[in-house]
């Protein structure tokens, strides 16, 4: 059963589609949504980009700038989950409200993305994850930790929003404990499929 859907704010122009693809996967099965932002830590991603540059007037610059980018796009990933709860009727989590349709979370975490995702996927259910843009802020290696760390089934959603479960199902099996737990985890979407 899915009761927890754990999707990635990123605060990029995919964000709409892939609140609306989680929300569509967590109707039929009266889950909650939680939504995670993830803000690096702009010094010590620096100092890995940079590591024969650990201080000075260039060093401090990128920080700066990736710090601003950082804190435009945490704002954009608010507003954006803000609009779509409204949009939606969604009740956030900590509001005083007495609507009981679809009850949604904000978390936000400091640091790895890789590393936060997978921390808080682990108490999921399901995880919608977007596709990368040309900004690149879902980055391959978030979508990797959670396919091989997590330890939880991933969907990753087409660019247009879903509007309905899909409906066809393909097993390909090969007797694998791997095989196994993939069947396992598409046993809620089976029922629906045709």
């Amino acid at each position: 059963m899915i009761k927890t859907i754990l999707v990635p704010a990123t605060g990029s122009d995919t964000d709409a589609g892939v609140f609306a693809s989680a929300l569509t996967v967590a109707r039929p099965f009266g889950a909650h949504l939680a939504f995670l932002h993830i803000s690096i830590d702009a010094a010590t991603f620096a100092a890995t980009i940079m590591p024969e540059v650990s201080s000075g007037q260039v060093f401090t610059d990128v920080i700066n700038r990736m710090g601003e980018e950082a804190q435009q796009h945490e704002q954009k990933a608010k507003q954006l989950f803000e609009s779509f709860c409204r949009r939606e009727g969604l009740v956030v989590a900590g509001t005083s409200s007495m609507q009981s349709e679809g009850l949604t979370r904000w978390l936000r975490e400091d640091g790895s993305e890789s590393y936060w995702l997978v921390e808080h996927s682990r108490t999921a259910d399901l995880l919608v994850i977007g596709r990368s843009d040309d900004d690149q802020r879902v980055p391959s290696d978030m979508l990797e930790a959670a396919l091989i760390n997590s330890g939880r089934p991933l969907l990753i959603p087409p660019s247009a929003p879903m509007s309905a479960l899909p409906d066809t199902v393909v097993i390909a099996w090969k007797s694998t404990p791997e095989a196994a737990r993939a069947v396992t985890a598409a046993m809620p979407f089976l029922p629906f499929a045709k």
